[in-house]
């Protein structure tokens, strides 16, 4: 080598870490000669052997680059959704979709070998989608997409003139969830009496403890032809798969999905995959026979979180089409009329026009005409509370709505001071916004601190 020290601000430096260094610093002068490319450099101060492990470095190097660039570009331009990155979690453990980890070399300077350090980078969406995919092929056949594309919201009317027409979409899997008082095995029957009305088969997979003698009696009440019930209207009790059926289905309910994944052996708590097997194994059967096929599902809220479902988190991400928390709002009793809300949670295609936690539709129950019968009703339109004015009524929506805006376009949090002033600018007394508020708390879709008003997420 022609060198014969280093300079003096290396003077701390053994020669070995300064000669892996030092080709990093070009262009420098060293002793009054110029340097400015890395042959140079590899011919006056490094020995034929230091100067192949630095031309081996520097190529390795080049390699890991390009390829990091590459996948952070991919990364940027298609960045995976929250959803994604969890079931990115379930794809690795199940082994449907590899870790991306980038060979790093080790400067020659830090090790007597040729040494990497392996270095991991995040997979972009489409990476993910795709192992989605592959499982689902795997697990449902090549003909169970879960993805939405040519499904519509066009099953399940509301009456009424507002922002929607329908409910449901056809083609995959819908979902209703609140507690046991919120009529849902209700709306589950006005569905199924809309597709048995038009002559068109209901598959009803029964995992609770009411009888199918009971279902029908419902749907009699509710003032659906026995002929028709017995022709169109078909009750399993706790099938071990999908029962055979020799007709072209247009609905199957799961009722619900906690007693099924506990018949099928699953643990409800934290059993990921449950939910996937149980779409599996009684719902893509029949659509794979009928494409169009609705599929709907009737849960139980959750203990810890009252806006999502009880059990597994993948629950909230298994539906394909819509997702709605039903919440009774006025108790609906034998000869009386009463009411539940329909709210969103979930949305995979964006046609519904709503925000999550906004009203979407309301289910009214009302016996008050005869005792014996029941008129079941999905509507666009808030009923009237007893005793209620339409002015007082549209006072207390307007208020919640406006409640849920200000907060929403303060990003999700807003100073309690502000908030109050927006709501006396757009003309709510302060007692009017303390009702709404505490309403909302209670609803688990904002919180309310001393100083602070914000949103909640339903995760």
């Amino acid at each position: 080598m022609s060198h014969t020290s280093p300079a003096d601000n290396d003077q701390a430096m053994t020669d070995r870490e300064w000669l892996g260094q030092i080709w990093e610093r070009l262009p420098f002068t060293l002793n009054g000669t110029a340097y400015t490319t890395l042959e140079e450099v590899l011919d006056d101060f490094y020995t034929p052997e230091e100067a192949a492990e630095i031309a081996w470095y520097r190529e390795a190097l080049e390699k890991y680059e390009r390829r990091r660039d590459y996948w952070e570009a991919e990364f940027d331009k298609d960045p995976p959704t929250e959803v994604e990155q969890e079931l990115a979690q379930e794809l690795y453990a199940a082994g449907y979709l590899n870790e991306i980890k980038l060979e790093c070399p080790l400067h020659p300077g830090d090790t007597d070998s040729r040494e990497y350090q392996v270095k991991p980078v995040l997979p972009p969406g489409w990476l993910i989608r795709e192992a989605v995919a592959e499982r689902s092929s795997r697990m449902f056949g090549d003909d169970q997409s879960t993805e939405t594309a040519g499904c519509s919201l066009s099953v399940g009317k509301v009456q009424g003139s507002g922002k929607i027409t329908h409910l449901f979409y056809d083609g995959v899997m819908n979902s209703v969830f609140g507690d046991r008082s919120a009529g849902k095995t209700w709306l589950a029957l006005a569905l199924a009496r809309e597709f048995i009305e038009n002559g068109e088969h209901v598959v009803w997979l029964n995992f609770e403890a009411m009888l199918g003698s009971s279902l029908r009696a419902r749907l009699a009440a509710m003032g659906v032809e026995l002929a028709k019930i017995a022709a169109y209207f078909h009750v399993y009790d706790r099938p071990d798969e999908a029962p055979a059926a020799d007709m072209n289905v247009g609905l199957v309910v799961i009722d619900a999905v906690d007693p099924c994944l506990s018949h099928m052996g699953r643990n409800t708590l934290n059993d990921g995959a449950a939910v996937d097997e149980m779409a599996k194994r009684y719902f893509y059967p029949y659509r794979k026979e009928t494409p169009g096929v609705v599929g709907l599902t009737i849960d139980h809220i959750g203990n810890s979180n009252d806006k999502r479902e009880s059990g597994s988190r993948r629950k909230q991400h298994y539906t394909q089409g819509v997702k709605y928390q039903m919440e009774s709002r006025v108790k609906s009793r034998k000869g009386t009329k009463g009411y539940s809300a329909l709210m969103l949670r979930k949305d995979n295609s964006g046609e519904v026009p709503f925000e999550d936690g906004e009203d979407v539709a309301y289910v009214v129950l009302d016996s008050t005409r005869d005792a014996e019968a029941i008129d079941v009703l999905i509507t666009a339109s808030e009923p009237l509370r007893a005793n209620e004015s339409v002015t007082e009524q549209t006072q207390r929506k307007s208020a919640r709505t406006e409640v849920l805006r200000i907060v929403r376009e303060a990003g999700g949090v807003i100073d309690r001071d502000e908030f109050n002033a927006k709501m006396k600018a757009a003309g709510y007394t302060l007692g009017n916004v303390r009702t709404q508020l505490s309403k909302l708390k209670d609803a688990s879709l904002i919180a309310v601190e001393e100083d602070v008003i914000s949103m909640i997420s339903a995760d």
